[in-house]
């Protein structure tokens, strides 16, 4: 039994370009003292592995006492892959000696692939000192100085219940450029992706997928719980056609140990911070018709990690805010949920979000008159709380809304500008629209759409309203005397 295949060809399965065998592998070549368990060594040592990974440093093929031979390797699938697996034999880093330290690299012939690891991530709930655990899936490794790679960090949250975190990871894109090793997207804070609560140790699979889209290279991640769904992540990226995958550990001294948790006797104890049990590289359904496809929820390629979002020509009028949102903000994605518009239907949507410090929110006041005319009748207070992308599933394809949100209380005011008592208050949102024919709609925003605007105080169904003026007379241009015009362009 080989450690792996591979087959750029058809020789074995026309879309299936690696799998790794190493459960298989370590049953077949060291079947005698399975119940002990043991660490081999991935680089020199009694394991053959010429032509199997192109470069590797301090990496070992492990298998735990709970072994069971060879009937092990078959007892676990994953329902999404179809690939089997054991949690008793996997390959991980050994004690992380420093970035690009500990590498493990495969050989990969292809410029357009997907990429599916099957592994688990364990943190330390008790340990005080530095507890960083991380992986660099490098998608695109030329060699040790120049490679893109996504960063997958386990950061579980104890405070909501020892013992059963909540299973927190978060995602970064990393760029190595002769040597410096650098986040593409910084200043950006890491994408955070929760699996929700359970055990500490998490089986995760990793489906990363790199392909031109629209004409953007781009790289996908869909990360899940074995068995469960999947929170997607992408990014735009600028390939450097190094020929190569693998990973590279980035986990701190004080990883997690613990039983192996078998009833064979004899438990051994064994570090647990990443164990990677199987990995496997196919061809895409665009480059060969019928192998491995992607969908998002939400975009027709990837879904972008976050949007620009740019004003400009806001002027103030009685509100003294509105020139505050000639600036460029930066809305992250917010999530894959349903929204409501009206009492009819639920409609499928996915949000990108910016939102304001409420230390320091945009607001302003002023006084108005009532619909009888009276002058100064009304003391207007608003608050600016976030902007909101939206793309929301209609049945002609997609519409794209753009909102601005706000608080706005209303107080009868006497003739001296007192306020009397609260005439009413309501949650309005200053939107703009765009159409697009289909869904996912394509979401490679550019900046140059035209966007239309919506007149008045937009409500949907659930926000409030009790203020009669809110609802008949706000408008963007009650408070400003010019109203901006937006630009979105992925981030």
């Amino acid at each position: 039994m080989p450690i792996s295949i591979f087959s750029t060809g058809c020789n074995c399965d026309c879309c299936l370009v690696y799998e790794s065998r190493y459960c298989e592998f370590i049953a077949e070549n060291f079947p005698d003292d399975h119940a002990t368990g043991g660490a081999f060594p991935v680089q020199g040592g009694a394991l053959n592995l010429s032509g199997v990974f192109d470069d590797v440093e301090n990496w070992t093929y492990q298998r735990d006492v709970c072994y069971s031979g060879l009937s092990d390797c078959i007892a676990t699938t994953d329902t999404r892959s179809g690939l089997k697996y054991s949690a008793d034999t996997y390959i991980k880093g050994i004690q992380s000696a420093g970035e690009n330290a500990n590498r493990a690299i495969l050989v990969n012939p292809l410029d357009k692939f997907q990429w599916y690891t099957l592994m688990s991530f364990t943190k330390c709930e008790t340990c005080t000192g530095d507890q960083t655990n991380a992986l660099w899936f490098c998608f695109d490794y030329q060699d040790t100085d120049n490679w893109l790679a996504l960063e997958i960090e386990y950061e579980p949250d104890f405070t909501t219940s020892p013992g059963n975190p909540d299973r927190i990871f978060l995602i970064r894109l990393w760029e190595n450029v002769a040597g410096t090793i650098q986040l593409v997207d910084a200043p950006q804070s890491a994408v955070s992706v929760n699996l929700g609560a359970g055990a500490n140790q998490v089986d995760i699979f990793a489906e990363i997928n790199v392909d031109v889209c629209g004409g953007d290279d781009m790289v996908m991640l869909k990360i899940g719980t074995i068995g469960g769904t999947a929170e997607e992540v992408g990014y735009s990226i600028t390939p450097i056609n190094g020929g190569k995958i693998g990973w590279i550990t980035r986990f701190a001294s004080e990883s997690e140990i613990g039983d192996a948790g078998c009833t064979v006797a004899g438990n051994g104890i064994y570090d647990k911070h990443q164990q990677i049990y199987k990995t496997a590289i196919y061809y895409l359904d665009s480059e060969r018709t019928g192998c491995a496809e992607y969908s998002s929820p939400c975009c027709h390629c990837y879904t972008p990690n976050e949007y620009d979002i740019t004003f400009s020509g806001f002027t103030d009028s009685e509100c003294s805010a509105c020139d505050e949102f000639n600036d460029t903000f930066s809305a992250a994605f917010f999530g894959h949920t349903t929204c409501t518009r009206d009492v009819f239907t639920p409609y499928n949507c996915c949000r990108w979000r910016f939102a304001f410090d409420g230390y320091s929110l945009p607001a302003c006041s002023f006084y108005t008159e009532n619909s009888g005319g009276i002058e100064n009748s009304l003391h207007v207070y608003v608050d600016f709380q976030y902007i909101d992308l939206t793309a929301r599933e209609i049945s002609s394809g997609t519409i794209w809304e753009l909102e601005i949100l706000c608080n706005v209380i209303v107080y009868w005011a006497d003739a001296s500008g007192n306020d009397l008592s609260e005439e009413g208050r309501a949650l309005c949102r200053l939107v703009w629209t765009l159409n697009d024919a289909s869904w996912p709609p394509d979401c490679g925003l550019n900046g140059a759409e035209s966007w239309s605007i919506i007149s008045g105080c937009t409500q949907y169904l659930g926000d409030s309203s009790s203020s009669t003026w809110a609802a008949n007379e706000f408008s963007l241009s009650q408070l400003c005397a010019t109203i901006g015009t937006p630009s979105v362009e992925v981030g």
